[in-house]
């Protein structure tokens, strides 16, 4: 049986995002995790940061 790949095999690197906080990311107001994960992917995407 074939070994089973984390994430579909995506990686992702933020050693390169050193101009970016989390309050930049998330905001200052309350947000459930959801939407964390949903922004998380946005900011990877923006600044193409997965690779397989």
């Amino acid at each position: 049986m074939a070994k089973r790949v984390p994430f579909g095999g995506y990686k992702v690197n933020f050693a390169s995002v050193s101009d970016t906080t989390l309050g930049e990311v998330f905001g200052t107001s309350d947000i459930v995790p959801s939407q964390m994960t949903k922004k998380i992917w946005d900011l990877i995407k923006k600044k193409g940061l997965a690779s397989k």
